[in-house]
C-alpha cells in the first residue's frame, strides 16, 4: 500500500500561497476589451479610443489657438474625461529602415542602403556625441466613465474623436484610431524593454483580456517609490518639474528635447514625455456651490 504525501510540503504550500498575492504589473493596466465595428477600448470603468500619429516640429500661435478651441468646448471634455498625450522616442527602429531599405532598387543602391541601414541601426543605443536615432510616436488616449453601450452616448464618443482629429489634422497632426492589436505591441515596447532595435510582433488573443497580453511572459518587475525595474538590468525613472512655468507655448516644445548641436543637452536614453488632464467629477455642482457662496458673501 502506497503512504499518499503531499506534493509539497507545509513550508512550501505557504510560500506558494504568499506568491499568489504577490501584486502582477498587468493589475496596473486598465485594458479590457475592444471593439473592433467601432474602434472603441472599454476598460475597467470607462470607455475610450487611441490615436497615434507622428509629432509636429514647432507650432505657431495660430495652432496653439486650433487646439485651444477644442479644449474650451464643454461637450469635449465632459466630467470623468481623461485626455493624455504621450510622446515616445522608441529605439526600436528596424521596421523604419526595412521599409526604407526595400524601396531601393537593387544593385549599388541597394549596397548603399544596406551599409546606412547598418550605420543608423548601431545609432540606436550608443554614439559618441550624442546623436542617437529614435523613432518618435505620438500617442493620444482619450477616456470617459463607465462603459458607453447606449447608441446615443457612443455616437457623441465617436462624433468627439472625429472632432478631434480634424483639429489635430489642421495643426499638421495625421491620425490614425489605434486597434487592439497596434496598442499591446506599442505598450510592449515600452514595458518589454530591451537591447533591441526590432518592435514588437504580438497577435490578439481574443479570449484574453488585453492587460494580460501586453508583458512578456517570465519577465519579473520591481516597484520602486521613484521607478520601476524592467528586468534585463534595465531601470524606468520618473520625473516631474518641481515649479512649472506659468506660462507656455507650443512653440516652446522643442526646449523640453535638448539641442541637437549640443550633445549634453540630448536625453541618452529612449524616453517618453507625458501631459495628461482629467476633468474631475462633479466639478459643475462644486463651481455652483462656491457662485452661490460667493453671491451670498457679496
Amino acid at each position: 500500500m502506497l503512504k499518499q504525501e503531499s506534493f509539497l510540503n507545509d513550508q512550501n504550500t505557504k510560500a506558494w500561497e504568499e506568491l499568489k498575492f504577490i501584486p502582477r504589473l498587468h493589475k496596473f493596466l486598465p485594458y479590457e476589451s475592444y471593439d473592433p465595428e467601432h474602434k472603441l477600448f472599454y476598460n475597467q470603468g470607462t470607455t475610450g479610443f487611441v490615436l497615434s500619429g507622428c509629432p509636429i516640429v514647432g507650432a505657431s500661435l495660430n495652432d496653439q489657438s486650433t487646439l485651444a478651441h477644442f479644449f474650451t468646448l464643454e461637450e469635449n471634455l465632459p466630467e470623468g474625461c481623461s485626455i493624455q498625450f504621450m510622446l515616445y522616442a522608441s529605439p526600436r527602429i528596424q521596421s523604419r529602415l526595412s521599409y526604407w531599405k526595400s524601396h531601393r532598387m537593387p544593385g549599388i543602391y541597394q549596397h548603399l542602403a544596406e551599409k546606412r541601414t547598418a550605420f543608423l541601426k548601431s545609432k540606436a543605443f550608443e554614439d559618441q556625441d550624442g546623436h542617437l536615432v529614435r523613432d518618435f510616436k505620438l500617442l493620444i488616449s482619450y477616456t470617459l466613465p463607465n462603459h458607453k453601450q447606449e447608441v446615443m452616448e457612443r455616437s457623441q464618443l465617436l462624433e468627439t474623436r472625429a472632432t478631434f482629429q480634424n483639429c489635430l489634422k489642421q495643426i499638421g497632426v495625421f491620425t490614425d484610431v489605434m486597434d487592439d492589436e497596434g496598442l499591446i505591441n506599442d505598450l510592449g515596447d515600452i514595458l518589454n524593454a530591451s537591447h533591441t532595435t526590432i518592435p514588437s510582433d504580438q497577435r490578439i488573443n481574443p479570449h484574453e483580456p488585453l492587460n494580460r497580453q501586453i508583458l512578456e511572459p517570465g519577465r519579473s518587475f520591481k516597484m520602486f517609490e521613484h521607478g520601476v525595474n524592467l528586468g534585463e538590468g534595465i531601470l524606468a525613472k520618473s520625473f516631474i518639474p518641481s515649479k512649472a512655468p506659468p506660462y507656455w507655448a507650443l512653440g516652446h516644445m522643442d526646449k523640453f528635447l535638448g539641442d541637437a548641436l549640443k550633445p549634453n543637452h540630448a536625453i541618452p536614453c529612449p524616453y517618453i514625455l507625458h501631459y495628461g488632464l482629467f476633468v474631475t467629477p462633479n466639478q459643475g455642482r462644486e463651481k455652483s456651490r462656491l457662485n452661490t457662496k460667493r453671491e451670498a458673501l457679496e
